[in-house]
């Protein structure tokens, strides 16, 4: 038994963590580098790719064994299983083929980035609840 009274804050922040201290910098850079290339009309596509990565985290997580953070040895993560880990590889596709729709809309892809910013929104605290609803602390 741990002192912690909400898991679901812990589990949520590790994520955002994840999220903005080690993929964000990253996505960043690579979105001025492709900025500089293609011209500003790419940023849609940018800002599209990044709600999408951040959505298919959450997806991830649902796949994935629920353990507190830091909790396991590393060679507990060594052990992943490579077919499990790219059958979840195969989930971003039907993404890439909406984005790619979008394209053909009138103001698909602005659309189509608010379709993805409200599902990352609620999905956030669906998802969280919803995996953490058979854990024990």
């Amino acid at each position: 038994m741990i002192p912690v009274q909400n898991m679901e804050m812990i589990i949520s922040g590790t994520l955002k963590a994840f999220l903005v201290r080690l993929y964000v910098p990253i996505y960043v850079l690579l979105s001025v580098i492709f900025a500089a290339i293609f011209g500003v009309r790419i940023i849609p596509d940018l800002v599209i790719v990044f709600l999408t990565s951040c959505l298919y985290t959450l997806i991830c997580f649902l796949f994935r064994k629920i353990t507190m953070p830091f909790s396991e040895p590393f060679e507990a993560a060594k052990e992943s299983d490579s077919w499990y880990i790219f059958g979840l590889m195969l989930i971003i596709l039907p993404f890439f083929g909406l984005h790619y729709l979008s394209l053909y809309l009138p103001f698909g892809k602005y659309l189509y980035m608010i379709v993805l910013a409200v599902a990352l929104v609620f999905g956030w605290r669906w998802a969280i609840g919803l995996k953490l609803k058979n854990v024990r602390v």
